[in-house]
């Protein structure tokens, strides 16, 4: 499904919270820690799990000798956006006619940009990604607060198809480089085989149904990447997609970092309720592995209970507590570094 990318071996330190906050992940604000307790030194300390790391560097791919072309486009100026692009812009600029720079999202993509690209070329489109929560479909993001749905990456896809027809050429397989954008989460009352809300498809889903039911175009592939990515496949590595158990721990922080920016006058409004009972069945049925995250990740020393119980209290109550909105900021940005340190 992935391309082998051959790339240096390069000291890696990203740190495991902001990795996950940033990665084409979370498009909404970035949390910090805030020391509710008198031990401010350990919420100190957990600051310095925070601390970024350097991308790697790619080099010119070769599949059988021949120079694999790919058009690069970017969604988002957030971290780590225009670097993911970029690279896998350096991995084909020098070896065509003319380079072509990464292409930005949203803005019509060039005539010399057809011209210059070949014929079946792989396209990349690089961003933040949220699966569907609650009642919500799944999205692209920007990290600004921009989103994009599945039919608005159809559009653009089928801009490109239409593009590169004019030129005689084929558009080639569209890989959506975001975290969660192929995952579904279908059932009724839960995930993986349960029952839920509504089924909702993955981002992945939603466009190829929209390529197929507005421009009735059913040939093109598009791929996208299953759960949160430890680094997409331009680094070292690899592609390493984590386990439904990590995905769905990682997905409780989203809604509770959505839910903590709600007012309290929408606390009870329908989408909100459906966030509230997405998270609850996550704490439900991950309860396991929270209890892990609990021992593993030092979040005692920043809350005085578990993370099930915070949660509950959190998303069963009546009316928004803002008492417990330090200890959810700190749980938010705990479980972003968990799901990325401890893979299955």
């Amino acid at each position: 499904m992935y391309e082998k990318i051959e790339s240096p071996k390069e000291n890696k330190s990203r740190s495991v919270a902001k990795s996950v906050a940033q990665k084409k992940h979370n498009g909404k604000q970035n949390f910090g820690f805030m020391d509710n307790r008198p031990e401010g030194k350990q919420a100190a300390q957990l600051q310095g799990m925070i601390s970024d790391h350097q991308h790697n560097q790619i080099k010119s791919v070769s599949i059988g000798g021949d120079v694999t072309q790919r058009l690069a486009m970017k969604y988002g100026n957030s971290a780590p956006i225009p670097q993911d692009a970029q690279k896998i812009a350096d991995g084909q600029n020098g070896t065509r006619g003319e380079d072509i720079a990464v292409q930005t999202i949203p803005g019509a993509v060039p005539e010399n940009v057809y011209d210059a690209m070949g014929d079946n070329e792989k396209v990349y489109i690089v961003a933040h990604g949220r699966a569907p929560l609650g009642s919500e479909p799944a999205i692209l993001q920007d990290g600004n607060g921009g989103t994009l749905s599945g039919s608005h990456v159809a559009s653009i896809i089928n801009n490109l198809k239409t593009g590169l027809s004019g030129k005689n050429k084929t558009i080639g397989t569209v890989k959506i480089e975001a975290c969660m954008s192929s995952l579904s989460r279908k059932t009724e009352r839960g995930f993986w085989g349960e029952t839920f809300v509504t089924a909702k498809p993955s981002l992945m889903t939603d466009i190829k149904t929209s390529l197929a039911s507005t421009y009735n175009v059913d040939g093109i592939t598009v791929q996208g990447n299953l759960g949160f990515s430890t680094g997409n496949e331009f680094e070292d590595g690899g592609v390493k997609n984590l386990s439904p158990k990590n995905t769905e721990v990682g997905l409780l922080a989203a809604v509770l970092e959505t839910l903590y920016a709600v007012s309290a006058k929408d606390w009870n409004t329908d989408p909100n309720k459906a966030l509230k009972k997405d998270g609850i069945n996550i704490v439900k049925k991950y309860g396991t592995a929270l209890a892990a995250f609990d021992r593993d990740s030092q979040v005692s020393q920043l809350i005085s209970t578990s993370t099930a119980v915070l949660v509950n209290s959190y998303l069963n109550a009546n009316t928004k507590s803002n008492t417990l909105n330090g200890d959810v900021i700190n749980v938010v940005s705990l479980l972003n570094g968990y799901v990325r340190k401890d893979p299955d």
